[in-house]
C-alpha cells in the first residue's frame, strides 16, 4: 500500500511540474502568414493562410493547396522562406511541379521563436 501512494504521490508531483512548466513558458500566436513571391509564383504574391497558436520553440506543420489557373502552362515552387525574424521555413516538399490547371499541395513546418511572439508573419514563396 506504501509503494502504490508513493508511485500516486510521485505520478501527482510530475502532472503538477508539467503544469508549471505550461504556464510559465509563453505562447506563439500568428494571426495571419502572409504570402509575398516577387514573381508572383503559381499566383501567391499576396495570398494569405489562417495563422496558428503554438508554444515557444514548437515546430508547426502547415500545408497549402495551391491551385494553377493558368490553362497553358505549369509553374513551379521552388522554395519558401521566412522573411520574418525568429521564424525558419524548414522540410517543405519542393520543387512542388503544378500543371496547368491543376492543382498540388505544398507542405512544410514552420519553426516557431523560443520567446512569446503576437502579430503576423510574412513568408516568400519563389
Amino acid at each position: 500500500m506504501l509503494l502504490v501512494g508513493l508511485v500516486a504521490v510521485a505520478l501527482l508531483l510530475v502532472v503538477v511540474g508539467l503544469l508549471y512548466l505550461d504556464l510559465v513558458r509563453g505562447s506563439v500566436t500568428v494571426s495571419t502568414i502572409h504570402l509575398t513571391s516577387t514573381g508572383d509564383t503559381c499566383g501567391l504574391n499576396g495570398e494569405s493562410l489562417v495563422g496558428f497558436t503554438s508554444a515557444e520553440g514548437a515546430s508547426v506543420h502547415e500545408s497549402l493547396g495551391v491551385h494553377n489557373a493558368d490553362p497553358s502552362a505549369s509553374c513551379t515552387i521552388s522554395s519558401i522562406t521566412s522573411t520574418t525574424a525568429g521564424f525558419v521555413v524548414s522540410n517543405a516538399n519542393t520543387p512542388v511541379n503544378i500543371p496547368a490547371s491543376s492543382s498540388q499541395t505544398l507542405a512544410f513546418t514552420i519553426q516557431v521563436p523560443d520567446s512569446a511572439f503576437s502579430g503576423s508573419i510574412t513568408l516568400d514563396v519563389e
